[in-house]
């Protein structure tokens, strides 16, 4: 058995159960999620299991909400550039 996916991008969109998702407003975001979660803040957690929310933190998740805001989509690159210049070391590969 190998994973959904092992083949490329396209084995998971040939899926069954993504049948009649138009991956290309997908990718134009035109399409309406079925859901949105409230939210009381950038950084409310309360959609979130509490076997998540309750781990512990460190120098980078913790900040997070101020290096990475909301929704924000960022590069490996990017990640490595404000992780620094926020005065943190990145430990491991980021």
């Amino acid at each position: 058995m190998t994973r959904l996916g092992s083949k490329g991008a396209d084995e998971i969109k040939q899926h069954p159960w993504f049948a009649g998702v138009n991956f290309q407003d997908l990718l134009l975001k035109k399409l309406k999620p079925p859901f949105v979660p409230k939210l009381l803040s950038n950084l409310d957690v309360t959609n979130f299991g509490k076997e998540f929310t309750e781990e512990g933190t460190t120098a980078v998740s913790f900040r997070a909400g101020i290096l990475f805001p909301a929704h924000e989509h960022v590069s490996g690159q990017q990640v490595r550039e404000r992780v620094r210049g926020n005065g943190l070391q990145p430990q491991g590969q980021l």
